[in-house]
């Protein structure tokens, strides 16, 4: 964001702030540059691979579903 943005550059220019900084007539809101490092940026990452093998998963448990509740109704039907 610093690389893209003079605002963003200012507001962690310093370590320690203490004057203020005014960009077109509007405060740039400062911050501890230690406590910006302090705190890593998480990505989320999703695999598609993973997705579709759970998919894949779900499926054929689904399937084997069907297959035992139609083997346990032919049971009941010839057990009566």
């Amino acid at each position: 964001m610093e690389h893209q943005s003079l605002r963003a550059y200012l507001s962690i220019l310093y370590s320690t702030p203490r004057m203020k900084i005014y960009i077109n007539g509007k405060k740039v809101q400062t911050k501890m540059f230690e406590k910006t490092l302090f705190q890593p940026i998480k990505y989320t990452y999703s695999s598609t691979r993973f997705k579709n093998r759970a998919i894949a998963s779900i499926k054929e448990t689904e399937d084997q579903l069907k297959i035992t509740e139609s083997e346990l109704q032919k049971a009941n039907s010839e057990k009566m």
